[in-house]
């Protein structure tokens, strides 16, 4: 039987989704490393606790991508070191950076270096936002869309999910 790892992306954040990693091995050092390469607490943001007044949101996307990145390339390298591998990997939008990594393109670093700047570029692209839909009528979101200037539905996700930008 084949193994697959999916790594979900940015909208599955959320605040202490680090708490139960910080006993792992190397993961204060990674923590730590990121935060020296984004010049803030990313920790103290992952569980709320920030006293910075400047980017201290979860969901901010220079803040979101690499505390994504940090939890999971910490259950990748848990599952490493359970003797644990997959046959195939994969992952959605921020997802696909984790994948990589679990498929030893690159080490851990380098992966938090693309996302810093990743999450720079698309923080600065400004004159947008995206939001996930859920539960609506398929018709008449296209209906609406359809009418709507500069609305496209970016991420069809499934037929009860879409994201539209």
């Amino acid at each position: 039987m084949s193994i697959a790892w999916v790594f979900p992306g940015q909208g599955s954040q959320k605040l202490g989704m680090a708490e139960d990693l910080l006993s792992l091995p190397g993961a204060k050092e990674r923590f730590d490393f990121a935060s020296n390469l984004l010049e803030r607490d990313l920790l103290a943001i992952c569980s709320g606790t920030c006293d910075s007044k400047d980017l201290v949101d979860l969901n901010d996307t220079r803040n979101t991508q690499p505390a994504l990145f940090v939890v999971e390339s910490l259950l990748v390298d848990d599952l490493f070191r359970q003797n644990r591998n997959a046959s195939f990997v994969a992952g959605h939008s921020l997802g696909e950076i984790v994948a990589l990594y679990a498929a030893n393109v690159f080490d851990a670093n380098t992966g938090l270096s693309l996302l810093k700047r990743r999450s720079e570029l698309m923080a600065n692209a400004g004159g947008g936002a995206m939001t996930a839909l859920i539960g609506f009528d398929r018709n008449k979101l296209e209906d609406l869309v359809g009418v709507t200037d500069d609305v496209v539905i970016a991420n069809d996700n499934s037929s009860t999910q879409v994201v539209i930008s």
